[in-house]
């Protein structure tokens, strides 16, 4: 990828595009004139603006529209700034330079434009998290500019943001599915037509896992295989010496597209049980016989909610290699609890200082402290109950249980009241590993009926993962273990009736899943039996959602593959065309945080 596409160079006078809607198009028009004016003799390549009425507006008429425009836009930003997670540098948030690439991207249509501006202002604001906000905001627009594959590919996700948005409107919203299936299939097009650099073929694979997860489209699955096997090409290929990369192809390549495709690959990793994934991280962390380092001092304050995250981060990465061991009869567990415990503490306390004179101007940023404050949460509970084979070990937890469901049922109805949409497409997802993981380790009657009833009214999308589909295996977790028993308190549900979730068999076509549950001790090699239970997927089965199933229907599906297989630390997904299943193994653990 050519270097200029790297970084923008921005003047004072950048700031927000407006929304590309009907009612807009003569003030973007305008705004981009004014623009090329202004650029006119450092661009040369640009054609001159051209004189333009519409609707009875001058070029003059749209211009001062336009600075109420930008006053309007900057109370978006701010709106933006306090929508629940860390603020997007300014930098990244300006995408006004990429209006002036509308005017030389070959053949764009109006709907295109619109598209792709909605993507600019919304999609990439509201959808990308907290590792992937400079690929989103920043490197998908520049690239979008020289390379038609990814303008098509991004227009269409633009373009299905807003179809999620229109869904009371069938006409507009079937306007809207139309373009994206022509999108798709313009982009597949024009990156057959020739040649295009492993790096490009990155971003647009990408895009499209993003963009076929969010359509629950199985296709998803092998861009991302795709993906994987096009990073191990190319590795190979700079290896031998038979491929050259420029200095910015190898920023690009190793501080955003190896990371993004691997997070959006191993947080399938962490479906079936979060607690066993993280301690398959250690112990492969252990094995390698890394350097120990010295106790990370933690600042006097925090001055952003980003550094606070860094923080968090850092100390659970610490932890990981310092303050933990391998028992040879039980496995990995936290050898300095008070320490690491002392540590977190500190940091909560540091959380609870930040910028506190900031929230009266923007309140919501409270929404990101409270979901940084509940990762942190999740973080104690993880390290101190690590590699156990006791599930009665989470019971001490049960206030942090409750604070977290508490946080999240705060952050759902500031959500609801400001109406943002509970979507993501992003690589930090963290809302239905947390809710799950609350679900399936805190035995309190009423804090996990809390969590259910969380997870099944907000229903949120995390790229392909869906709230709703994993809402009867919790539910049937619950169900095993409580036994139709009065279960008054945490300590009714003993050791020996808890349960873990050891694989997950989703059956796409029949719309079902077969869970094998594992009781005490937890592990076959120790002669724990499974369980097998077989529920439906509630957003496949419309009728009679809660009919139980027959053995009957039970054994005729077990003739059938499983389209997918989570386990521990693993998931495979099934290619019908081969009936060979693609395996992806826990490579490294991330913490479950919600984009900010």
């Amino acid at each position: 990828m050519n270097s200029g596409l790297l970084w923008v160079n921005k003047d004072g006078t950048s700031s927000h595009l407006s929304r590309s809607s009907k009612a807009e198009t003569a003030r973007i028009r305008a705004h981009v004139q004014h623009l090329s004016i202004k650029s006119r003799t450092r661009r040369k390549s640009l054609p001159p603006p051209r004189s333009s009425r519409k609707n009875g507006k001058s070029v003059s008429d749209g211009q001062r529209s336009d600075e109420a425009q930008l006053v309007e836009e900057r109370e978006q930003a701010d709106d933006d700034k306090s929508c629940g997670r860390q603020p997007v540098d300014d930098k990244l948030q300006d995408n006004r330079m990429f209006a002036n690439a509308l005017t030389w991207l070959p053949a764009a249509s109006p709907e295109e434009k619109r598209s792709f501006l909605f993507f600019l202002k919304r999609t990439a604001q509201e959808w990308s998290g907290y590792r992937d906000v400079a690929f989103w905001n920043m490197l998908v627009p520049q690239a979008s500019a020289a390379h038609q594959s990814i303008f098509h590919s991004v227009t269409a996700l633009g373009a299905l943001h807003e179809s999620l948005e229109n869904a009371h409107d069938p006409d507009n919203e079937g306007h809207l599915q139309q373009l994206i299936w022509q999108q798709c299939s313009k982009a597949a097009h024009v990156a057959n037509q020739g040649q295009i650099s492993h790096t490009v073929a990155l971003m647009s694979c990408i895009i499209l896992v993003c963009l076929q997860n969010l359509q629950s489209n199985p296709v998803a699955f092998q861009m991302l295989k795709t993906g994987t096997n096009l990073i191990n090409d190319l590795e190979f290929k700079v290896a031998d010496g038979s491929l050259t990369l420029t200095t910015s192809e190898m920023t690009l390549l190793e501080d955003y597209l190896k990371p993004i495709l691997e997070r959006l690959g191993t947080r399938y990793c962490f479906i079936v049980d979060l607690p066993s994934a993280f301690a398959l991280h250690v112990d492969a962390k252990q094995k390698l016989g890394l350097t120990r380092t010295e106790v990370p001092l933690l600042p006097q304050q925090f001055h952003t909610l980003l550094e606070a995250r860094n923080s968090l981060e850092m100390i659970a990465a610490w932890s990981v290699i310092n303050a933990t061991s391998i028992n040879p009869e039980f496995g990995v567990y936290c050898n300095k609890k008070d320490l690491v415990e002392s540590l977190l503490t500190q940091w909560q306390d540091l959380l609870e200082t930040i910028d506190a004179a900031a929230y009266k101007e923007h309140p919501n940023l409270g929404v990101s402290k409270l979901l940084l404050k509940a990762a942190g949460l999740v973080t104690k509970i993880l390290l101190d109950t690590l590699g156990s084979n006791q599930e009665c070990i989470f019971d001490k937890h049960i206030h942090k249980f409750k604070e977290i469901v508490r946080i999240y049922d705060h952050v759902s109805q500031t959500s609801r009241a400001k109406r943002r949409q509970k979507v993501s497409f992003g690589i930090d997802t963290g809302i239905i590993h947390t809710l799950a993981f609350v679900i399936g380790r805190c035995r309190d009657p009423q804090i996990r009926r809390d969590a259910l009833a969380l997870m099944e009214r907000d229903d949120h999308v995390e790229g392909d993962m869906r709230a709703s589909t994993g809402l009867n295996v919790l539910k049937k977790l619950v169900e095993l273990e409580e036994a139709g028993r009065p279960i008054l308190r945490q300590e009714d549900v003993h050791e020996e009736d808890r349960v873990r979730i050891w694989e997950d068999q989703q059956f796409w076509h029949s719309g079902l899943v077969k869970i094998y549950f594992i009781r005490s001790p937890y592990d076959p090699q120790r002669g724990a039996l499974y369980q097998e239970v077989w529920v439906r997927m509630p957003v496949r089965i419309s009728d009679e959602p809660d009919r139980p199933l027959s053995p009957t229907q039970q054994k005729t599906h077990d003739s059938e593959l499983p389209n997918v297989v989570f386990a521990r630390g693993m998931a495979a997904f099934l290619d019908e065309n081969t009936g060979n299943y693609h395996k992806i193994h826990l490579s490294s653990f991330f913490l479950p945080m919600p984009r900010m």
